[in-house]
């Protein structure tokens, strides 16, 4: 009798443990009780809402959140601020409502004929934030003679650019962040939108820095291709923004050497994972302030000051951290830099796609899939056939196990995993529903056409057919190379 293929649950150990939270970062404060009534006759600055149950720890970090979104950094962060913290500056004062909850069944009422979950303020607490400090600044380059002086004699250029948009062909730089050292970052504003033009330095910026990051021992960037394309895509016809000859290291592949298997590729991941940095994406600094766009365009030089120069911060810092790891993948590791460059030139051409095989081929795939959603359906009624608890609670009702496991312990219910169990049951000649054969054809065109024929369409850049490939390096670990579109 055949036995059933198991597999056996692993708790993997990252090879680079993940760093304590930075509790300083970007600043510190101390945290005193404001009597009880406080808020009956005072606006809170900062309302914080957590569950009853929230940890201490977990609290602290909610508030920690809570402050990053309103603190100015432009007054109490910049060096060239006269309230700036490490001068002596005590910065400002927050008064905290925190509001803790229970989840509570609410008894119908007019015409709702079933209970509603709400959220009951069972407790308040006031809390009032003093003291901050800080070991960090953040500075807005107002001219560029400043832009010059912080760039003279630097060997090592922390580089980001923020942009309009995610398209180095239509979009365009719209400010530059550097750092030089860690814990020190700037922002140039370079071409924000017409109500913040007073903050623009414009296209001779642009200049200024890409001679110096020719000039530099080392530039280090993170996705450095995007960046570097974006600067040799820049709109000018009286300056040439080649980047040739440009000695680059990009800490997105040095974080990977440094443990290939951690999944995570982003600069917020990677920088939460390495050097224990915690704060928002760029989607919720767009949200904070109403933006429904990737287009830091829109975005206030000052108010955008800290999360921009912060990238560039945390790219040096990631240089820092894992560059000991480059060095020991040795002339693996040199090939991968390499690369980084090649590659970026390969994304400016555009592939020709024959669209009309394309789009036919799409179509029959999709009507292949509905006939087999329907058949299947016939069987089994409305499941989900995309959501592992449902496929494996129906695999279940007919007394069926994969025998296969997941890394959290569930039931394995992905194609190879009934495929196998399939295979078993004919081997030991137990029955079993037929339309579980239906699953691995399924499977193939779900895929085909999700990743890579729907993809391809979706991404056709003209009516000629075009489609722009980037191929980025470090951020797969089942391969050396993948591609894809622009995802930040």
């Amino acid at each position: 009798m055949a036995k059933a293929k198991t597999r056996v649950k692993q708790v993997y150990r990252h090879w680079v443990p993940a760093a304590p939270r930075k509790e300083d970062f970007p600043f510190s404060y101390e945290i005193k009780a404001l009597p009880d009534g406080y808020f009956n006759t005072n606006e809170p600055d900062i309302v914080v809402s957590v569950l009853a149950t929230t940890s201490a720890e977990s609290l602290k970090a909610e508030i920690k959140r809570a402050v990053m979104r309103v603190f100015d950094y432009y007054k109490y962060l910049d060096e060239n601020s006269p309230d700036f913290l490490p001068k002596g500056g005590t910065g400002p004062t927050y008064s905290v409502k925190v509001e803790q909850y229970i989840f509570v069944e609410e008894e119908p009422t007019g015409k709702r004929k079933t209970k509603k979950t709400v959220q009951k303020i069972i407790s308040t607490i006031g809390l009032q934030l003093v003291n901050f400090k800080s070991s960090y600044s953040y500075t807005l380059v107002r001219s560029l003679e400043q832009l010059e002086q912080i760039l003279k004699d630097k060997p090592f250029i922390a580089f980001d650019t923020e942009t309009t948009g995610l398209n180095p062909e239509q979009d365009y730089i719209v400010g530059m962040s550097l750092s030089t050292e860690p814990k020190k970052g700037y922002y140039v504003p370079v071409a924000h939108a017409e109500q913040f033009a007073e903050y623009n330095l414009g296209l001779e910026a642009v200049r200024i820095v890409h001679k110096h990051l020719l000039k530099a021992k080392l530039c280090i960037m993170f996705n450095a291709r995007f960046d570097m394309r974006m600067i040799e895509y820049t709109k000018d016809d009286s300056y040439d923004y080649s980047l040739d000859g440009i000695n680059l290291i990009d800490t997105q592949i040095t974080c990977s050497f440094a443990d290939p298997e951690y999944r995570q590729n982003s600069l917020k991941a990677l920088e939460k994972h390495f050097l224990g940095y915690y704060r928002d994406e760029l989607k919720d600094v767009l949200k904070t302030l109403d933006i429904k766009t990737f287009n830091f365009s829109l975005v206030h030089p000052e108010l955008g000051l800290f999360y921009a120069a912060q990238d560039a911060i945390s790219t040096y810092e990631l240089y820092e951290a894992t560059y000991q790891y480059y060095l020991e993948f040795g002339i693996a590791g040199q090939i991968d830099q390499q690369l980084v460059f090649i590659l970026m030139r390969l994304e400016n051409h555009a592939i020709r796609l024959d669209t009309h095989f394309l789009l036919d081929q799409l179509e029959k795939m999709s009507a292949r899939l509905k006939e087999l959603d329907a058949e299947i359906q016939q069987h089994i009624g409305d499941v989900n056939l995309n959501s592992p608890t449902q496929k494996a609670n129906l695999l279940r009702s007919f007394g069926l196990d994969t025998g296969e496991v997941t890394a959290t312990g569930a039931m394995a219910t992905g194609t190879t995993a009934i495929v196998n169990m399939i295979e078993r049951l004919k081997e030991e000649e137990k029955p079993y529903p037929k339309w579980l054969e239906l699953f691995e054809e399924r499977a193939t065109l779900d895929k085909l056409i999700n990743t890579f024929f729907g993809s391809m369409a979706n991404q056709l850049e003209d009516t000629k057919g075009r489609i722009r490939i980037n191929y980025r390096l470090g951020v797969t670990a089942t391969g050396r190379l993948s591609s894809g579109k622009e995802e930040f």
